[in-house]
């Protein structure tokens, strides 16, 4: 969740500084500021807001994994996705707490949900230039191709 952005918003608004949602946004914020002082990120990221949406890129990333999990394996018949937006100020949804959606996401929400997809999978994950990986390749398929054979080349 970027409580950075989320916080400026409530201050955009004019929302009151009593607030619970202002006073943890912002408690949020400055943890981060000396968390990211004290550790040194400035010379990983530019900013803690490029940290953040860095953070909603990975967010989408295991989002399109879960899918892939989850589509792939004929024992399970669905799963449910705990929350649309950012409520209770946890970073969970798919939207953030003012209702905007997180960067990525909805390529993979609609690419998770489409009726026919690949589900890609690559051991390991990270590969080196010489060294073997093993890919596998799963299709889900709800009814959008008739049974029957078709070739396929990756």
């Amino acid at each position: 969740m970027n409580a950075v952005r989320e916080l400026r918003w409530c201050e955009q608004m004019g929302a009151r500084d009593d607030l619970h949602d202002v006073t943890t946004l912002r408690s949020m914020a400055e943890n981060l500021k000396a968390d990211w002082e004290r550790l040194g990120f400035d010379g990983i990221y530019p900013s803690a807001e490029d940290l953040l949406r860095d953070s909603f890129r990975q967010h989408a990333y295991q989002r399109r994994l879960q899918f892939d999990l989850v589509r792939s394996n004929p024992q399970l018949c669905g799963f449910n996705i705990t929350g649309t937006v950012d409520q209770g100020l946890t970073g969970e949804g798919l939207w953030t707490f003012w209702r905007e959606w997180k960067a990525g996401i909805v390529d993979v929400l609609c690419d998770g949900w489409a009726p026919l997809r690949w589900c890609l999978f690559a051991e390991p994950v990270h590969g080196y230039a010489g060294r073997p990986v093993k890919l596998e390749a799963v299709l889900a398929n709800e009814d959008a191709l008739a049974p029957g054979e078709y070739p396929v080349q990756f």
